[in-house]
């Protein structure tokens, strides 16, 4: 009786034979070849609400712009402060608004009255 070869026979031994006779004990296997779902149809894409006729304005969705940011008037800029003074100042803002139930004054509106009296003593001289 002959010894039955493993189908890993040829790759661990490159005999041609042992190749072909393992191969030659591989039965096709015949596939059905189905047909194609039908693809799901394409939801429409949402319109933005247009108010009535007449109108120009179109309803927009999110925060108002109502900040400093969408104001034409301010300008955003960077400048580099000693991370102790920022501390300072920050905290001494809050602590002015707190014994006057206030609103707290932002540093950006400190900064902006400081320039502003920086220009004001400048254009003096």
């Amino acid at each position: 009786m002959a010894a039955k070869l493993s189908k890993f026979q040829g790759i661990f031994q490159p005999d041609e034979e042992a190749v072909i006779e393992v191969t030659s004990t591989l039965t096709p296997v015949v596939v059905p070849v189905l047909e194609e779902a039908p693809t799901p149809p394409i939801p429409p894409v949402a319109q933005h609400h247009v108010a009535e006729q007449g109108s120009d304005s179109r309803r927009r969705t999110g925060r108002p712009a109502t900040g400093k940011k969408s104001d034409p008037n301010y300008r955003q800029v960077t400048a580099y402060v000693r991370k102790d003074l920022y501390r300072k100042v920050t905290d001494s803002l809050y602590d002015e608004s707190r014994g006057l139930d206030t609103k707290r004054k932002e540093f950006s509106e400190l900064v902006d009255e400081l320039l502003e009296q920086w220009w004001q003593n400048r254009s003096r001289k």
